[in-house]
């Protein structure tokens, strides 16, 4: 599983006025919130393997206020040897 979270900064607004915005776990609470995203296989990493991947993020294109989310990654291990994959998420 991926957990994911982000930071926003509203700087269009007066500079006396801008407002920066997390949803890291150590943040204080927004009505924003952290989401996981679930992995359809069972990828196994082991300490000082690395992932690599993207995350693409855009609006829905029937719903305005969902999201769509599509994530990608590659990670070549001791244990499963090289393995990628790539999964489509929607965020209501």
């Amino acid at each position: 599983a991926w957990g994911m979270y982000f930071d926003v900064h509203f700087s269009q607004l007066e500079l006396a006025n801008q407002v920066w915005i997390s949803t890291a776990p150590k943040s204080e609470k927004t009505h924003w919130r952290q989401t996981v995203f679930y992995l359809k296989d069972v990828l196994t990493v082991s300490k000082g393997e690395a992932i690599s991947g993207t995350v693409s993020c855009r609006p829905n294109s029937n719903n305005h206020r969902d999201l769509d989310f599509t994530i990608s990654y590659k990670h070549h291990g001791k244990a499963e040897g090289k393995k990628t994959g790539s999964s489509e998420y929607r965020m209501r």
